[in-house]
């Protein structure tokens, strides 16, 4: 309803409904709430393996937890796209968040 809203043809969505969606948090992106709940679900995996293990170096293949190895791996992969000034996934929030949790970044 809100595309068609958009392209102005005949929607039940309103004004005051996108407002009190909006006022619920609702994400209009729902491949990039996808894309940040992953995120969080394996920094989550991190905190914890880092609280087993001492520190953040998971290996690549991690049998314990396959994705956070290859997670990892990405974050660094991105890191370095970061540095080197290409389009990239890691956002400045989740480099802070990753280095206060002491992320070895190579």
């Amino acid at each position: 309803q809100y595309l068609y809203m958009k392209k102005r043809k005949l929607s039940s969505m309103t004004k005051g409904r996108i407002e009190m969606l909006k006022g619920i948090g609702f994400s209009w992106n729902a491949k990039e709430t996808m894309n940040r709940m992953a995120w969080n679900e394996h920094y989550k995996n991190l905190v914890c393996y880092k609280a087993i293990y001492g520190h953040c170096k998971v290996p690549q293949k991690f049998p314990a937890n396959p994705g956070l190895g290859k997670w990892v791996m990405t974050q660094r992969l991105q890191y370095k796209y970061m540095k080197q000034g290409k389009p990239t996934t890691l956002k400045q929030e989740r480099f802070e968040a990753l280095n206060n949790l002491g992320f070895t970044w190579d």
